[in-house]
């Protein structure tokens, strides 16, 4: 079990959960995430039973660590990132339709730096192309 995406996976499931509970949809997806997002923390709590890293103390990073600029780029941050975007704007058209595994995949390997939001939005951009390619 690699901690650090126990905890990354944990909370996109807490907040789609969330979007779900404010949404008022409630067609079992929120008991399946639920199932999920407490298998995972009961997981995590072995792993530091049995002695593993906290996962929530990072360990030194060097100036070559990208990975501090590593943001969680799962289904939730990506649909509210697109959320007021124009009707007419066909990436937001295919996020709004795109399932949770799409997004996920689309969402992979984003790496943040300076221009944060900037750089977020055309990743996102050119994997969707991609994909819908």
């Amino acid at each position: 079990m690699d901690p650090n995406e126990n905890l990354k996976r944990q909370r996109e499931l807490a907040r789609e959960i969330i979007v779900l509970r404010d949404a008022n949809k409630d067609d079992g997806a929120i008991v399946l995430l639920s199932e999920e997002l407490a298998e995972l923390v009961l997981a995590l709590d072995q792993w530091r039973l049995k002695g593993g890293f906290d996962p929530h103390r990072p360990a030194s990073p060097s100036a070559s660590d990208d990975s501090l600029y590593r943001l969680d780029f799962g289904p939730v941050a990506i649909r509210e990132h697109f959320a007021d975007a124009d009707d007419e704007d066909e990436v937001a058209t295919w996020v709004r339709s795109a399932t949770d595994d799409e997004l996920r995949a689309v969402g992979e390997g984003c790496i943040a730096s300076d221009s944060l939001y900037r750089e977020f939005h055309s990743l996102l951009v050119r994997n969707i192309e991609d994909l819908c390619a």
